[in-house]
């Protein structure tokens, strides 16, 4: 038989999918032509399809090295790649492959797909035009460019166009997943999910569709559905990187770090140039702490998974920019500022490499800049959150973009995301409102730049991811950061601190890479709670009824440091008819943890874990209904409330706290302070629980101070003074940047 015939019957057994005997032919023709191109490639093809990756990966680029302008086979490789995660590698191979046919529709619409993974989607749109004057109608173009279009910030655009695919190809499974897929990231959760189950209706084993549809979950912090739902893709796909991702992502979420984290640490050895997954590995953080050494373990494991993703990013930083800015969005260390002390060193360590990335991936942002002098005019100042809602960062920084005066100054607000509702309307008063919640990162930055601030507040980074970029480019001649989340950014291109005097302790410019500017009192006009008091939950009504004390400490699960512990618990041995109140997180893992450590505490004591109670989540209402029939109001150590704080203070209720050494452990000193309420201040831990045993044994005791709570409580409240300071700062510095003329 000549060669040409042994290769046609191998093309033949390869078409039948008789896949074990096509092999033996193509290896038996390579034993006697080693560089017959033709049997490498489709050895490789069948290797790929065997998940012998590395092997079909040799095997294919040895088939290129011999026809290096083979398309089809350029384009088989491409998607070899982007199967094994190496994004990078299969653009290339995709604009090779066009090169090679400029009319390879196929290898036009990967390329423009590959782009878009890699978080290029203005990159993409050129190919996926020439390829739509090819091939107009076809479904798998319509879709892709619908994503693109979502990407892009034209969100019609993108549903007409996965719909046109659904529309011609109704009985495709892909087209219907892609269209979950838009209507997912334009936060319409419940259509996102019809159109997947429709995926799954057609191709019940569609792995795509189970990940949308577990992200879907994830997006409504439903962590254990979504961790239901990746595991069932994986049962079909086992080497699913996304399933295996969204799984990974889903336990942390959980609080199930010991399940996740491994997951992603297998992945990120496997795919080390997976920016989403390194990124993901870095933050794959507990939510709580099972105790001091689990927090000192917890860093140092942070700081060296730091370093070896500092060395791999300034090793490919020159081509993986894009990518690496785009695994940014995907989370910040939010979970490693609650472990209490400072975490300048860190964080410092974190916003330069945010920086190096940020200053890479959009170089024409990175400069300083300058602009026309003042001449009078009024000044231009940006602000930017996906908080711009009845949320707490708007509760205390809302002011700052409301009652700056419009004689002085123009306000530009740029809503990142989150939903909009009564207070969201009253801030777009008098400002240029920007709905920014459709566009992607470069778009987004773009538009900044090109509103020619003269300053950019930040109110809360570090709360937020997509912020994380944009914050480290210089985008305004001024930039700025609030104590939304009271951490500093490390981020070279902010040039203040702007934080509460009040709360500052004397030594609090070393917990900053930024300049630390203090304003007036809290920094802020914090106005009063405008809900409505709701119902005291059942169990607090419950325990009341029993005659039980009850001490409520009102903040997040994860702001609970192990050290606390022991301190509830000497209060409560010190109080015999008090119950510790709580309310629960949202992950029941997370709950379940802290309980675990207080019962714990408790029981050394020889308390029983009765004394402790955790509320669901609880409305606005129903929590300032709360505090208002607490007896007693704990601060945490740690993260100290503010909003919480401001709200117990409102309710009429007091707050025991003891201040610690940064800013976010000195919140409600600062109000108390504030008040007037210097006798609920503890020095120390002892201190602490001394004053809580006495305020809860005392009856009496406990009514005078709650009569000057109710006398004071007014003091902190909607202070004019800090606004004012805030408005002659941006002054100053815009003046300083760019002088009159």
């Amino acid at each position: 038989m000549t060669a040409a015939a042994t290769l046609a019957e191998a093309f033949a057994e390869h078409d039948a999918g008789r896949l074990d005997a096509a092999e033996r032919i193509y290896r038996k023709i390579l034993a006697s032509d080693p560089a017959n191109a033709d049997a490498l490639h489709h050895l490789g093809l069948i290797a790929a399809a065997s998940g012998r990756h590395d092997e079909a990966d040799r095997l294919m680029a040895r088939s290129l090295e011999l026809q290096p302008r083979h398309a089809d086979w350029l384009f088989n490789h491409g998607r070899l790649a982007g199967m094994r995660g190496d994004l990078p590698r299969a653009r290339a191979l995709f604009e090779r492959a066009a090169d090679a046919e400029p009319g390879n529709v196929d290898a036009l619409i990967a390329l423009g797909s590959v782009l878009l993974q890699l978080r290029d989607a203005k990159a993409a749109r050129p190919w996926l035009e020439k390829a739509a004057r090819l091939a107009p109608a076809r479904p798998d173009l319509l879709t892709t460019r619908g994503l693109v279009e979502q990407e892009t910030g034209s969100a019609v655009e993108a549903e007409l166009l996965c719909r046109g695919a659904v529309d011609r190809a109704p009985d495709w499974a892909n087209a219907h997943n892609n269209l979950g897929y838009v209507l997912r990231r334009q936060g319409r959760y419940a259509e996102a999910e019809a159109a997947c189950a429709r995926a799954l209706s057609l191709q019940p084993e569609h792995v795509d569709a189970l990940v949308n549809i577990g992200l879907v979950r994830q997006s409504l912090k439903q962590p254990e559905q979504a961790i239901a739902t990746f595991e069932r893709a994986l049962r079909v796909r086992p080497d699913s990187i996304d399933a295996r991702y969204g799984l990974g992502t889903s336990l942390v979420a959980a609080g199930r770090v010991g399940e996740g984290r491994p997951v992603l640490e297998q992945l990120a050895a496997e795919h080390p140039r997976n920016w989403n997954v390194r990124w993901a590995n870095l933050l794959a953080l507990p939510i709580v702490y099972e105790s001091d050494a689990e927090i000192a373990d917890e860093r140092r494991r942070f700081s060296d998974e730091l370093a070896r993703l500092e060395r791999d990013v300034e090793a490919h930083l020159a081509t993986d920019a894009a990518a690496m800015a785009a695994a940014v969005n995907l989370g910040t260390p939010f979970h490693i500022h609650y472990t209490g002390g400072d975490v300048r060193d860190l964080q410092e360590r974190y916003g330069r490499l945010i920086g190096r990335i940020a200053a890479a991936a959009y170089p024409e942002f990175a400069l300083p800049l300058r602009r026309p002098p003042m001449a009078g005019r009024r000044l231009r100042v940006g602000f930017a959150s996906s908080f711009l809602n009845h949320h707490s960062m708007t509760k205390t920084h809302g002011c700052w973009i409301s009652d700056l005066p419009r004689d002085r100054f123009d306000v530009v607000v740029f809503q990142l995301s989150g939903p909009s509702d009564w207070r969201t309307e009253e801030l777009k008063a008098g400002t240029r409102w920007i709905d920014a919640s459709m566009l992607d990162q470069k778009a987004l930055i773009a538009r900044i730049a090109g509103e020619s601030l003269d300053a950019m507040i930040w109110p809360d980074i570090g709360m937020d991811p997509q912020v994380q970029v944009p914050a480290a480019l210089r985008l305004a001649p001024v930039q700025a950061v609030g104590i939304g989340h009271p951490v500093t950014t490390g981020f070279a291109t902010m040039d203040a601190f702007l934080s509460s005097d009040a709360m500052e302790g004397l030594e609090g410019d070393r917990h900053y890479t930024e300049p630390l500017v203090r304003l007036p009192n809290l920094s802020v006009a914090y106005p009063w709670p405008r809900d409505a008091v709701g119902e005291t939950p059942a169990e607090m009504r419950r325990l009341k009824s029993d005659g039980r004390l009850v001490m409520f400490c009102a903040q997040s699960l994860f702001k609970l440091i192990p050290q606390q512990d022991d301190v509830f618990a000497r209060i409560l041995e010190g109080v015999p008819d008090a119950t510790l109140v709580l309310i629960s997180h949202g992950a029941a893992a997370v709950t379940d943890a802290v309980r675990k450590r207080l019962v714990a505490r408790l029981q050394a004591r020889g308390l029983t874990e009765d004394r402790i109670v955790f509320l669901p989540r609880l409305a606005q209402g129903d929590f300032l209904a709360a505090n208002r029939d607490a007896d007693l109001v704990l601060d945490s150590f740690g993260w100290s409330g503010f909003n919480s704080t401001m709200e117990a203070l409102a309710m009429g209720a007091p707050v025991v706290t003891c201040p610690g050494e940064t800013v976010r452990a000195r919140h409600a000193y600062g109000v108390l302070k504030m008040a007037g309420l210097d006798e609920l201040i503890a020095g120390n831990s002892d201190e602490y629980v001394g004053l809580a045993v006495r305020l809860g044994r005392d009856a009496d005791l406990r009514q005078r101070v709650r009569q000057r709570v109710q006398e004071r409580h007014e003091r902190p409240f909607g202070d004019g003074t800090a606004v004012a300071a805030f408005a002659d700062w941006i002054e100053r510095m815009v003046t300083y940047k760019m002088p009159p003329a």
